[in-house]
């Protein structure tokens, strides 16, 4: 089950509020939550009330492989939350240029 940490809206019309939460990634966005980790006022002019995160919950869910969402990564970081970003191996140039299978074989033979 891949896990994915976003935000869900729940307040009204012109002042919206989020709660950030776990969710399962097939999930809707206003679906079921298996945990939530805090929330997000951005109406709110006071810097202190705007975001509320719970740390040691969303180190937890990343440790075992959840991936926030653009937006919620924005915000994790501005709460003080290190997110490692996975590394993804490149194909060499030299690998990728050569041909496999008999289309090889053929380009050899002339």
């Amino acid at each position: 089950m891949a896990v994915r940490i976003r935000l869900t809206k729940i307040g009204r019309t012109h002042s919206p509020f989020y709660r950030i939460g776990a969710y399962d990634s097939r999930a809707p966005r206003n679906g079921k939550c298996l945990e939530y980790l805090g929330w997000y006022n951005p109406c709110c002019d006071e810097e202190d009330n705007q975001l509320r995160v719970k740390l040691e919950r969303v180190q937890h869910w990343l440790s075992v492989g959840a991936l926030p969402t653009h937006k919620t990564g924005i915000l994790l970081k501005k709460a003080g939350v290190v997110l490692n970003k996975p590394k993804v191996k490149k194909a060499s140039k030299e690998k990728a240029a050569k041909p496999k299978g008999k289309k090889a074989k053929k380009q050899k033979k002339s």
